[in-house]
């Protein structure tokens, strides 16, 4: 999932965090839905401070499905 540019349970953002470290390369599948954190700009934020950014959309739908219930 998409590093998330604002927190409201801890002062520090996940961006914050991965540029305070140094990691050159972020990989995510999914962006960060609104439902969780209204305009989340973690990619473009990181893609800003020379952080490279990949993307790999073919497998959000997966990702999406983990943890919900499977029909019986």
């Amino acid at each position: 999932m998409e590093p998330c540019s604002t927190r409201k349970s801890r002062p520090t953002s996940c961006t914050e965090l991965i540029l305070r470290a140094g990691i050159p390369r972020v990989v995510i599948v999914w962006r960060e839905p609104s439902l969780f954190v209204a305009d989340c700009q973690g990619v473009e934020l990181l893609q800003a401070h020379g952080v490279e950014v990949v993307e790999l959309d073919d497998l959000a739908g997966a990702v999406r499905t983990v943890g919900m219930p499977v029909s019986q």
